[in-house]
């Protein structure tokens, strides 16, 4: 039985993929093909037991058992690190530790950090070109950044009412608590911790240190002019929003409908149906949020940066408001 010997992981929309990429082109090392199998915070979980938009179904996705989550790794051969990557371990680290404790005890830990509502807006971005919070931008950028605003002022409701983690716009930032959790578990030689910026603006050198900590040839050159998870444009929107909320959303009538008919045909006549609604378009994904709004929300995390900051004996005022 061959399992992981280092994971990647880290606040969502931190560059987790593009590295993922990088490290997988290395001749020693092994990363699963999935790249978020997300095993060591759903192995067992019920998906029916998430309420948000789409949770359920995500869930479903993930690798809930063991003989699975192993079939990931049954083709390494020489690799001497193997591993996966699933941000939201960091996050969910009072779950994930005690699962990598039983089953990857021995692993290390790469962990990528982002400005907490760079990040946070990034993901809303991301909801917004699933079809998500349509409406907030008929009033163009102000109407964007209230939304933005409101979703972390009403988010302790939608923890409450269990929606995963993708729609915790505000929380996922407080990374103080989340890296000692690891560190203080699994100590500093088994933990390397970079920035987004790292990977955006010396990405050789990081990925080079990468590999250093992975115990692999650091000599190696992986191609770097690729760039992995960049969105440039919103490629498709609803033509009847209506009719996309209905599918994306829980509702009474998914609720009546869903012991009438299995599991795989529901799942498949939901994607068709999406598919059919959606148009092609140029729009060009050009918000941005002011400098404003985001020394505004930044203040949220004033105190945490600042917590981070001296447990990674790293200056990051770059962070803060100027």
């Amino acid at each position: 039985m061959t399992l992981p010997n280092f994971v990647i992981f880290g606040a969502a929309k931190s560059g987790t993929t593009a590295l993922y990429r990088y490290l997988s082109e290395h001749p020693d090392i092994y990363l699963s093909s999935y790249k978020e199998p997300r095993f060591l915070l759903y192995e067992g979980a019920d998906p029916n037991q998430f309420k948000g938009p789409g949770d359920s179904d995500r869930v479903r996705e993930a690798i809930r058992n063991l003989k699975d989550y192993e079939k990931l790794f049954d083709n390494v051969s020489h690799e001497t690190a193997i591993g996966e990557a699933s941000p939201i371990y960091l996050y969910h680290h009072d779950i994930c530790i005690p699962k990598i404790k039983t089953y990857i005890p021995d692993s290390q830990f790469i962990i990528l950090l982002r400005h907490p509502v760079d990040r946070a807006f990034s993901m809303f971005l991301h909801h917004f070109r699933g079809g998500f919070y349509r409406d907030s931008a008929k009033t163009g950028m102000a109407g964007i950044e209230a939304k933005f605003i409101e979703l972390f002022d009403t988010e302790d409701s939608r923890i409450q009412n269990n929606w995963t983690c993708w729609w915790h716009y505000k929380t996922l930032g407080f990374y103080s608590s989340q890296v000692s959790a690891y560190l203080n578990n699994f100590g500093n030689n088994k933990v390397k911790i970079y920035l987004s910026d790292d990977l955006k603006n010396n990405t050789a050198a990081t990925v080079q240190d990468a590999f250093q900590f992975l115990g692999v040839d650091d000599s190696f050159q992986a191609n770097l002019d690729r760039k992995h998870n960049k969105f440039v444009k919103i490629n498709k929107i609803p033509k009847n929003q209506v009719l996309h909320n209905l599918i994306i959303q829980s509702n009474p009538l998914k609720t009546i409908i869903k012991p009438l008919i299995p599991e795989k045909i529901r799942r498949k006549l939901s994607r068709q149906v999406m598919d059919k609604n959606m148009t092609q378009t140029q729009e060009t994904l050009s918000f941005k949020l002011s400098p404003e709004t985001r020394n505004q929300l930044t203040e949220i995390y004033r105190d945490d940066i600042l917590k981070l900051q001296d447990i990674l004996n790293r200056d990051l005022s770059h962070w803060l408001p100027s």
